[in-house]
């Protein structure tokens, strides 16, 4: 309440608090949020029926829709970009649920303690959703995961100090509800927000489809063969449409083998085909190397006759302030990479150094993933100074790009490694 009652004494704060409300009313995402609150008001009574909800779990279900369910909301954008996003979603649920829920429900502290802890943990929560929201605050995203993390344990120690002290407090049955009511209730969400992410995917990919195929008739026969062919799978279906923007389609077979064409791409990712080191590398691996560097890329593609490629969305080039920042590509052919490479914006000059740093953390991990050892100094240095350099190591090319722009505001720096009849 004090909370609140600070930011309508604030005028500017009041005014943005009027806009945002306003903005989310007259948005989309009004009628998905209503139906959310209906999924889990459906989700609460089907526990209750089953005697695994009851009265005294009010309060812990409200909790759990503010820190569990409108996070997992507003984050749905980030379906496509995780290749495993129901495993860490749960996996997140239960740290919330472990730090925020079980914690806050099950034990009461000092006044002073409960002011300080609880309004605390609700705005990391709240900065943690805003911070996944855009792909440039991802430093504020993992120091807050840090912090809950460091919560966390001492939450571990704390439960484990109170059952050897005071055991009957925690080994009641309130106190299992406290923490399995939630768990349940994540798991009823996820395929709400899984039919979410299908609804958008369909949506998104059937406009697609109006600016891919002109005629009329073979747009709503490459819908109807789309939905049939890919139904429920929204990463199936948006891999084949993104395809039809390099293909002619002008016929109902043409549709038919791109739907062939796709169905063989995936399939060969589920078991992607040995590729020998001195041919290139694999797509369906390579695009995984810089994964765990916040380098998602998107689906191995034909753009041209022979031509194949893929690319992934930008990475900060070290400070946040910075607008620099780091992509990575693949080309190559159907189902062999023959090149790897990074591209660094440098919009900021300011900032160059810690975006050269940047950088070679992330040519150290690709080079390291994609030639089996660890980078050497020559190489090192000529990535950190952004000047041009060429070798040769294991039958593959080694490059540093330097290329200025022509307003003289910036500069790019390309790091790659090919095979050498690129």
């Amino acid at each position: 309440m004090i909370f609140v009652i600070w930011i309508l004494s604030k005028p500017n704060l009041r005014k943005t608090l009027k806009n945002l409300v306003v903005q989310f009313l007259t948005s989309r995402l009004v009628i998905p949020f209503i139906l959310l609150v209906v999924h889990v008001l459906v989700s609460v009574w089907l526990l209750s029926y089953f005697e695994l909800w009851q009265d005294h779990q009010i309060k812990n279900t409200v909790l759990w829709f503010f820190t569990v369910a409108a996070v997992s909301f507003f984050r749905l954008h980030k379906i496509k970009d995780d290749l495993h996003y129901f495993k860490n979603a749960i996996k997140d649920h239960v740290k919330i649920i472990l730090v925020i829920e079980f914690l806050i429900t099950s034990y009461t502290f000092s006044l002073v303690v409960e002011l300080v802890f609880i309004p605390f943990t609700a705005l990391m929560g709240g900065v943690l959703a805003f911070a996944q929201s855009d792909v440039k605050y991802s430093s504020a995203e993992k120091s807050v995961n840090h912090i809950f993390s460091i919560i966390g344990i001492i939450v571990v120690l704390f439960i484990v100090y109170k059952i050897s002290t005071e055991p009957s407090d925690l080994l009641q049955v309130k106190t299992l509800y406290d923490f399995l009511v939630p768990i349940f209730l994540s798991c009823l969400l996820l395929p709400y927000i899984y039919m979410l992410h299908l609804y958008s995917t369909y949506e998104r990919v059937l406009q697609r489809l109006g600016f891919s195929i002109k005629d009329k008739q073979l747009e709503l026969y490459a819908k109807r063969r789309g939905m049939i062919n890919f139904n429920l799978h929204a990463t199936n279906l948006n891999r084949w449409s993104d395809s039809l923007n390099y293909i002619d389609i002008s016929s109902k077979l043409d549709v038919d083998d791109s739907i062939v064409e796709a169905k063989r791409c995936i399939a060969e990712e589920k078991n992607p085909p040995i590729v020998p080191h001195e041919l290139g590398w694999s797509p369906y691996l390579a695009r995984l190397y810089l994964i765990d560097e916040g380098l998602v890329v998107g689906f191995y593609k034909k753009i041209y006759d022979e031509e194949w490629t893929a690319s992934s969305s930008y990475i900060k080039a070290g400070h946040s302030g910075s607008i620099n920042n780091i992509s990575y590509y693949l080309r190559g052919e159907s189902g062999l990479v023959k090149q790897l490479k990074l591209k660094m914006n440098v919009y900021d000059k300011k900032y160059s150094k810690i975006a050269h740093e940047r950088l070679l953390e992330v040519a150290s991990s690709l080079y390291f993933l994609a030639l089996g050892q660890e980078i050497n100094e020559k190489v090192s240095q000529r990535v950190l100074k952004g000047e041009n350099y060429e070798a040769s190591l294991n039958s593959k090319n080694i490059r540093v790009l330097n290329k200025e722009w022509h307003n003289a505001n910036g500069y790019e720096v390309g790091f790659v490694i090919e095979n050498p009849s690129m």
